[in-house]
């Protein structure tokens, strides 16, 4: 059986092609039949879907949020619950904030949770009240 998953993509960057290294994703979007690659300093479109690259980046730290956006689960500063159930993820220098379905919320609060580890414990909180915030920095 081929293992799909990836270690590296080839993408283009003034007509030459470079190698990337998925842990510099900082999160994935889905636009117009194009996936979105984003970095912390450069953006890359790529043909296909985002169901496809959920699938190639599963055995990575990896979360598909929302329809048009898959996360990198180290790249999350902040995971702000609105009383309304809403949700959305801050991502570390970039100030991005990602939509989380609400079906999703649950399921991406116990990944954060159980990833806690991988991250410094010392600055890892959760508050509560009327807004519930998960924060990794």
């Amino acid at each position: 059986m081929f293992d799909y998953r990836i270690k590296r993509i080839t993408v283009k960057r003034d007509d030459k092609n470079i190698l990337i290294d998925p842990e510099e994703f900082y999160f994935l979007e889905g636009l117009k039949g194009k996936v979105w690659i984003h970095t912390r300093e450069e953006s890359f479109s790529l043909w296909g879907s985002l169901r496809e690259w959920e699938y190639r980046l599963r055995s990575l730290c990896f979360f598909r949020c929302h329809l048009t956006h898959i996360i990198n689960l180290s790249k999350v500063d902040r995971l702000s619950i609105k009383a309304d159930g809403s949700a959305v993820v801050r991502l570390k220098y970039m100030g991005h904030r990602i939509p989380v379905d609400a079906d999703k919320v649950n399921a991406l609060r116990a990944t954060l949770k159980s990833q806690k580890s991988a991250f410094n414990s010392n600055s890892n909180r959760l508050r509560e009240g009327n807004m519930e915030e998960y924060s990794n920095g």
